[in-house]
C-alpha cells in the first residue's frame, strides 16, 4: 500500500505530442550513432497518408529511457541501416512500430527477449546483455499500471527478410484536440 502511494507521485504524467516524440527518438538515435561507428538513418513514415498529429500521456523521462533501450538493444557499434518509425491511433492508444531493417535475429531469440532467461553476462565488458528489452517491458507495464490499462509491447520478425519490428502502445491524450 505504501509503495503504491509512493510510486503514484513519482510517475509524472504529461502530454507528449508528435513533435516531442519525434525529437526524443531522433536524439536517442543520434546519441547512439555518435558513440560508435553506427550509421543508422531514422525514417518516420505513415502508410495511411493521414495527418500524424497525436499526443500520448506518458512519463517523459521513462519514455526517453524506453526509446534509448529499444534502440540500444539492436544497434551496435558497426550497425548500418535504417530505423523506420511508424505510428497510428487505435481506439484510445497510439501504436508505435520501430522497424530495424538491418537486424538479423532468430525467432527463438525474439520469443525470449522479454524474459530474464535471455540475459547474458559479458565478463569482458562487465555488462548484462539483453536487459534493454526487459527494461522496455517494465516501462510499458508502468504506463499500463499508472495511466491506462491496455499498454503493450511486442516483437516480430519480418517474413522472408532481415529485420525486426518492436511495437508498443501508449495511451492517447483524450484532451488533445488535434486530428489523428
Amino acid at each position: 500500500c505504501a509503495s503504491s502511494q509512493l510510486q503514484q507521485p513519482m510517475f509524472k504524467r504529461k502530454s507528449i505530442d508528435e513533435r516531442q516524440f519525434c525529437q526524443m527518438t531522433s536524439n536517442a538515435i543520434n546519441n547512439r550513432n555518435r558513440r560508435g561507428n553506427a550509421d543508422i538513418k531514422l525514417v518516420f513514415k505513415n502508410d495511411k497518408q493521414e495527418p500524424n498529429n497525436f499526443s500520448v500521456i506518458a512519463d517523459k523521462i521513462m519514455l526517453q529511457y524506453l526509446l534509448n533501450n529499444v534502440i540500444e538493444a539492436f544497434v551496435n557499434n558497426d550497425s548500418i541501416g535504417n530505423l523506420f518509425v511508424d505510428f497510428e491511433k487505435s481506439q484510445d492508444f497510439i501504436n508505435f512500430a520501430f522497424y530495424f531493417d538491418f537486424v538479423n535475429i532468430k525467432k527463438k531469440q525474439i520469443d525470449n527477449m522479454f524474459y530474464p532467461e535471455a540475459l547474458i553476462y559479458d565478463e569482458e565488458k562487465d555488462r548484462l546483455i539483453g536487459a534493454q528489452m526487459l527494461i522496455a517491458k517494465q516501462i510499458i507495464r508502468e504506463h499500463d499500471d499508472h495511466v491506462r490499462r491496455g499498454c503493450r509491447i511486442s516483437a516480430k520478425k519480418q517474413d522472408d527478410k532481415n529485420g525486426i519490428t518492436i511495437a508498443f502502445s501508449l495511451p492517447a491524450d483524450k484532451n488533445n484536440h488535434l486530428s489523428i
